[in-house]
């Protein structure tokens, strides 16, 4: 079963299933978030950064990204273009990362990152 990463809070002591479901109750029905479709593979994370209203998308990717062991991924879901990470993530973590585009919008992007080497 896939989870929903949320590092800042997950970190104080929260499962991330508790964090959804506080957050889905906030939210009103018409801006929750539609989860169908998301590419996940079995207990592969997802951070969903349409429903994270702290911290940027970049943060949030980076997180997970140094929470990773090698060989392991997760899937970054955004209601924007998130490829500027990328780049990010080429020029501060030099051959550590892969990426796959899964879905490139227009209402919803999906990524599968990587981490493909330990940072140096």
């Amino acid at each position: 079963m896939s989870t929903i990463l949320l590092p800042p809070l997950a970190d104080a002591g929260t499962s991330p299933e508790e964090l959804l479901q506080t957050m889905t109750e906030a939210l009103p029905t018409d801006q929750t978030p539609d989860t169908t479709g998301i590419a996940a593979h079995t207990d592969e994370q997802i951070v969903d950064t349409r429903i994270h209203e702290g911290g940027s998308c970049a943060t949030l990717a980076t997180t997970a990204v140094d929470g990773l062991v090698t060989g392991a991924s997760f899937v970054l879901v955004a209601d924007h273009d998130p490829r500027g990470i990328n780049y990010m993530l080429l020029a501060e973590r030099p051959g550590s990362t892969s990426w796959e585009v899964l879905e490139d919008g227009p209402e919803r992007w999906q990524v599968r990152i990587g981490k493909t080497a330990a940072v140096a």
